[in-house]
């Protein structure tokens, strides 16, 4: 899940730079519905737990599912308003703050201080690379990978890492859109201008030059985030997410009966599909 929340890290800090929650003003009401929609579900379950010990679960009932609603909403009202799609994904955004916060105050362990104050050097040491200029993101997931295993040690939970780690990711480009137009017309005129005839990039060495010119202008155009954020969209819902699913649905696959009972089921419903 830390990579699951090194992506909402990372397109908070988006949102906070250059999106919805860029102003005051945008962000007020999103930021008014996520706080509600977190302290109204926790209070009436901790309310009917009448403070036992499962009123411990309390943070449960504040998880918002904003991607199933914004899926049907799209399955059921394709015409909504943009307005109403894009205050569905800033609520997203500040509820997955809440949920960070929530974790790190209530649900951490005993701290072990030690852990703490390296994992607190290393983050020094990605907002270094970050005011030095450092672009390339290997240095950058190197050390996230140390604060990610110091910040487990510490006792604080694992996931905090991955926010950390995404709001040091660099957002600035080498160069800017100006820029990157000027280099990418000229270098479409050269892809142009070296055309062979047989209109084959293999037998042309000037349009596999200019294609090579193309692909270093927009690494140097596109911000680490979003090449980060980019990258991490299908690993998280294809892999982090299914995971973590199938992990807290308590469904055992394990040697028993019962398991391979399921397992033959599964088996014979996908054999039937086909």
């Amino acid at each position: 899940m830390s990579v699951f929340f090194l992506l909402v890290g990372l397109e908070i800090k988006r949102e906070a730079i250059a999106g919805e929650l860029a102003s005051p003003r945008q962000a007020a009401l999103p930021i008014a519905a996520a706080i509600g929609g977190m302290i109204v579900p926790a209070s009436i379950y901790f309310l009917a737990n009448g403070g036992g010990f499962e009123a411990r679960g309390w943070a449960i009932p504040m998880a918002t599912d904003i991607a199933f609603a914004l899926g049907a909403l799209a399955l059921v009202a394709p015409r909504a308003p943009s307005g109403l799609k894009i205050f569905l994904a800033a609520l997203a955004i500040v509820d997955d703050m809440g949920a960070v916060l929530v974790i790190a105050l209530f649900y951490t362990g005993d701290i072990t201080w030690a852990a703490l104050g390296a994992a607190g050097l290393l983050l020094l040491i990605l907002i270094a690379l970050n005011i030095l200029g450092v672009r390339r993101l290997t240095p950058y997931l190197i050390v996230g990978l140390g604060l990610w295993f110091l910040v487990h040690a510490s006792g604080l939970h694992a996931t905090i890492a991955g926010v950390l780690l995404a709001f040091t990711i660099p957002t600035r480009t080498r160069i800017n859109a100006s820029e990157f137009s000027v280099k990418a017309r000229r270098l479409l005129d050269d892809f142009d201008s070296t055309e062979t005839g047989d209109f084959l990039v293999l037998t042309s060495k000037g349009q596999q030059e200019a294609i090579v010119g193309l692909e270093r202008a927009n690494e140097l155009v596109t911000a680490p985030l979003l090449r980060l954020e980019h990258a991490l969209h299908g690993f998280s819902a294809f892999v982090v997410m299914p995971l973590f699913a199938f992990a807290n649905a308590g469904v055992s696959l394990s040697g028993s009966p019962a398991g391979r009972v399921t397992l033959a089921e599964s088996w014979d419903w996908s054999s039937a599909n086909h």
